[in-house]
């Protein structure tokens, strides 16, 4: 467990990020219903490939920020914190609508499903269940997972982004005993396993199935270095998606692959423990690695899982984590954003070094729950 001091430090910092939401959520009111998204320099904006960027309502981050409201009335019990979630999460929730998107677990969870245990509201839960019924619509008896979406081609693609839309899945099936959904959601980390992660514990970051059968026409990646390499956000949604599988299952299987997809991880990060965009580049000579960019949104992810599942070897490896995003990426709180240095999308040179709005959800969720003030379990 963290230590005294620790967890002292912990609250701290805890206590600076709240007063930062809460300054940040006056500040958009002039902007509202517009999400944040990124920021650097100073300022929050929206970005995203071009299909996204008339969209208001928080391109895949959006539930992020609900998220990241509810968690601080959880921390506070303060009703503004309530409140404004309630209202930006109203300018969410028709997209609970759009069947067939695997995003739909990235924009539901974190505000509907979680939402819902944290102030225990039957009308988000309600949104939740609506988005998790469109996530199925995902599903593919054929290929055995969900795919991106359900439309062609891309009604044949895997992504490893998926293993963490699934919690959404998860929840919706144990909060209904929704043996069907819980099926789904088995297939999907099953084929993942299959098909996108190595043997040596690293992740590939898209899968193409061909077309009539269920084997791999091809393997490439969209946000990573190279194909044959380890996206290092993709490897992080890997190894906690394989924690809440894990969490909500109990399946031996899908701890042992846990551990190996950690182990990968841990073994390909640099002195400072803040992941380089690619867990691959770190094998390059120093000199070609050593201005590219970090992606600490990685690291914040991998540390929120290891600490639910709140078991020793894992907290070890999340408490050491969680002090090195505070040593190394915590923004002042003068700015905006709680953790820098999160590399977007690098490929797409989008938003290479900024804050965003989901690493700061999962970084608010790590001190949490590294602090001891939040004592978290689903419950049906």
């Amino acid at each position: 467990m963290p230590t005294t001091e620790h967890k002292k430090e912990y609250n701290k910092v805890l206590d600076s990020c709240i007063r930062k939401i809460r300054a940040t959520a006056i500040e958009l009111q002039d902007d509202f219903p517009r999400f944040p998204h990124s920021a650097s320099g100073g300022t929050w904006s929206t970005s995203g490939e071009e299909e996204w960027k008339k969209l208001i309502d928080g391109y895949w981050t959006g539930g992020f920020w609900v998220g990241m409201l509810f968690l601080a009335y959880k921390l506070t019990g303060e009703k503004d914190f309530l409140d404004w979630g309630r209202k930006w999460f109203a300018e969410l929730s028709p997209r609970a609508k759009k069947e067939g998107i695997h995003d739909l677990g990235f924009l539901f969870f974190p505000s509907a499903a979680l939402g819902a245990e944290l102030t225990d509201d039957i009308e988000l839960a309600g949104t939740a269940m609506e988005a998790a019924a469109g996530l199925f619509g995902c599903y593919s008896p054929f290929y055995r997972c969900m795919t991106i979406f359900r439309r062609e081609p891309l009604d044949r693609v895997i992504a490893i982004d998926t293993m963490m839309n699934l919690p959404l899945l998860w929840w919706a099936a144990q909060s209904t005993n929704n043996q069907i959904l819980e099926k789904a959601a088995r297939n999907h980390v099953d084929t993942t396993i299959e098909h996108l992660v190595r043997s040596d514990g690293s992740t590939c970051h898209i899968g193409d199935f061909h077309i009539d059968k269920r084997e791999m026409m091809k393997i490439e990646t969209w946000q990573g270095r190279a194909p044959d390499s380890a996206w290092a956000r993709g490897q992080a949604w890997a190894v906690s998606g394989l924690a809440y599988a894990y969490f909500f299952t109990g399946e031996p299987n899908y701890k042992q692959q846990l551990d190996l997809t950690l182990t990968y991880f841990s073994d390909h990060l640099p002195d400072d423990n803040i992941p380089l965009w690619d867990l691959d580049i770190t094998e390059r000579a120093k000199y070609e690695w050593q201005k590219e960019p970090r992606d600490s949104s990685a690291l914040a992810i991998v540390t929120h899982a290891l600490l639910m599942l709140d078991e020793e070897k894992y907290i070890s490896h999340a408490d050491k984590w969680l002090r090195a995003l505070i040593g190394n990426c915590l923004v002042p709180e003068s700015e905006p954003g709680l953790i820098a240095h999160v590399c977007f999308h690098k490929p797409a040179k989008i938003d290479v070094d900024c804050s965003c709005v989901f690493a700061d959800f999962y970084f608010l969720f790590a001190l949490a729950l590294a602090s001891g003030r939040l004592e978290f379990s689903f419950h049906t």
